[in-house]
């Protein structure tokens, strides 16, 4: 995992828990565990931009400990009104998502999954227009570009595969 994500689940984490007075959070207090190390590292990192007021303290064998740490009122800002931090943090929208007796179930990023869907459904059209072959690969050809254009790609990401 990243720190950018890191940053994101950490920040996220200790939004949640801005209400309890002394809190020091463990690897464990993660719903994927994150090595103790990693925590305080990203921790120092958030409270070097001002995000989260950390007590860390560097230990006589290299290592750092942190006696305790919360989300700061400029952290608060940036996970409630989407503020720009100057370091870059992906705030993942977390998500319990429970199925059962069903079929053909997609979970995903949810605009992703449209764009892919959007693509998916106009290949299906072209498919079963009634122009002639040519035309029809023609059509998939001129989408196919549009879709590989660098400005197109930036902002749907890749979703050229699905002109099969």
């Amino acid at each position: 995992m990243t720190d950018i994500e890191l940053r994101g689940i950490i920040l996220q984490h200790l939004y949640d828990k801005r209400k309890v007075q002394q809190y020091t959070p463990q690897g464990t207090d993660f719903p994927i565990p994150i090595d103790q190390q990693d925590l305080v590292r990203i921790c120092g990192q958030l409270k070097q931009h001002g995000l989260v007021d950390a007590n860390i303290v560097d230990m006589l064998a290299g290592t750092k400990f942190m006696a305790a740490c919360k989300i700061s009122a400029r952290g608060v800002d940036v996970i409630e009104t989407g503020a720009s931090p100057d370091l870059r943090i992906d705030l993942m929208a977390s998500q319990t998502i429970n199925i059962s007796n069903s079929n053909n179930v997609v979970v995903g990023n949810h605009n992703h999954q449209v764009i892919d869907n959007s693509v998916k459904e106009l290949v299906k059209l072209i498919n079963s227009s009634s122009a002639s072959p040519e035309q029809k690969e023609e059509a998939k050809n001129l989408l196919g570009q549009f879709l590989k254009h660098p400005l197109v790609t930036s902002i749907a990401g890749g979703v050229v595969g699905l002109l099969g």
